[in-house]
């Protein structure tokens, strides 16, 4: 009743430093709330932070409009048919994440790594990835194709943390998922519809994105392997291996057992069966070339 009504009273006078709240608006009073005066220096930096992104990469042709033409921005490529400069895929510990690094500050060139999103990302030149390898797989059985995709879907958000895979990586979500979310039942969703599509899908051309070239970046494989064992191996090369990786190994290539493998037998045939795919796929002609 009239006590809780005080109390509020004041706790928000407190808050303020005003003894006068009598006497104030309804008006001053909302704006001179701490949390108010504290909101806005968060509220219109974040604004202006999506802001940037939504005009810049998704409607620039809006501020041409705006400026009369006078600025006018490169075209947005989200939502477009018109395919992408570069997509290189390379094995996990081949150097992807500089050869991505490269590109943007050498080049100058839109690329992420391990992301093709180019309505909240600079992607519209292209992306290097170890995760998009899995267009270029060679057809399996409908089921081989769905055990393994629910492998990956259904585990935990712990086991993509460090994987380099998430659904948000693609686009925006159909499913409507909050970002503020890593890992839920929406994203779950999410992650079907993407590697049902994603999948193979290069076998018969139906990737929603695509790109003029398609390159395969290679390492010295006894590099590579040491690289993956430094990164994943718990108890030297012969120990065990962590169990993120041993999921998605096991969901990539199931015709493998890399449970029951030591942790140099797990990344080896691991290098060895991703080179093997991608050298198939570009004995069909899915994959340009390749470097190292």
């Amino acid at each position: 009743g009239s006590a809780t009504k005080t109390s509020v009273f004041a706790k928000t006078q407190s808050a303020m430093g005003n003894d006068k709240l009598d006497d104030m608006a309804f008006a001053e009073v909302f704006s001179g709330h701490p949390l108010v005066r504290v909101g806005k220096y968060v509220l219109i930096p974040y604004v202006l932070y999506l802001s940037y992104y939504y005009f810049q990469l998704q409607h620039p042709e809006v501020v041409s409009l705006v400026t009369l033409g006078l600025v006018r921005l490169r075209p947005a490529i989200y939502n477009s048919a018109s395919p992408r400069q570069v997509l290189i895929v390379g094995t996990q510990g081949s150097g992807t994440v500089q050869m991505a690094s490269t590109l943007k500050r050498q080049l100058g060139l839109e690329i992420e790594h391990e992301s093709t999103d180019a309505a909240w990302s600079f992607a519209r030149d292209g992306s290097v990835s170890w995760f998009h390898g899995i267009r270029f797989f060679a057809p399996t059985s409908q089921k081989e194709k769905l055990d393994s995709i629910h492998a990956l879907c259904s585990a935990p958000q712990s086991t993509h943390e460090n994987m380099g895979f998430h659904p948000a990586m693609y686009g925006p979500p159909r499913n409507k998922c909050s970002y503020r979310a890593k890992w839920n039942d929406c994203w779950k969703s999410e992650c079907y519809m993407i590697l049902l599509q994603e999948w193979a899908c290069m076998s018969n051309l139906s990737c929603d994105i695509n790109f003029r070239a398609n390159l395969h970046q290679v390492r010295n494989p006894v590099n590579n392997i040491e690289s993956l064992i430094t990164k994943f191996c718990v108890g030297g090369l012969e120990g065990s291996v962590q169990e993120p990786f041993v999921k998605y190994a096991s969901a990539l290539f199931p015709t493998h057992d890399f449970a029951n493998d030591s942790c140099i037998d797990a990344v080896s045939y691991f290098v060895v069966m991703y080179l093997e795919a991608m050298v198939k796929a570009r004995e069909k002609g899915h994959i340009d070339n390749f470097y190292r």
